[in-house]
């Protein structure tokens, strides 16, 4: 099976995948509290596991990231920890895919949407400028095929 961002999570421990599927169908319930639960669970598990810079911990704090976010729309309340996991989460990846992989994009998108939540269009801008170089740099791959 993949996900987002292009993780595949096939021949994951059961606890990590377990604690995943749960955090996963918390969102489809819109229960935000218990999706933040599970997916520290699975947050916890993989870091035992994987170690701390794995792929899978990206997708984890990208989606613990989610869950807050929507949780905070929800109930009118900043949590910092949002922006924790989501740069969190970019770190790992621009560590194994490097800084302008097209496989950042959704969590410089969520990077960008808190820092415009909150009034830091000076941060959200700096980061719209890598997703526009990403974006070009895409577009000149295409190019040349």
């Amino acid at each position: 099976m993949s996900l987002p961002l292009n993780i595949s999570t096939d021949n994951l421990h059961a606890d990590i995948s377990g604690a995943l599927a749960k955090g996963d169908q918390a969102i489809v319930d819109l229960d935000y509290n218990e999706a933040e639960e599970r997916y520290n669970e699975a947050l916890e598990a993989a870091r035992e596991k994987l170690g701390r810079d794995h792929m899978v911990c990206a997708l984890i704090h990208y989606k613990l990231g989610l869950a807050i976010q929507a949780r905070d729309d929800d109930e009118d309340d900043e949590d910092t920890s949002t922006e924790t996991h989501y740069l969190r989460a970019l770190a790992i990846m621009e560590q194994q895919l490097g800084p302008f992989h097209v496989d950042l994009l959704p969590v410089l998108y969520c990077v960008i949407s808190i820092y415009d939540q909150v009034g830091l269009g000076d941060k959200a801008e700096r980061y719209g400028y890598r997703v526009r170089e990403i974006n070009e740099a895409e577009r000149r791959a295409k190019n040349q095929i």
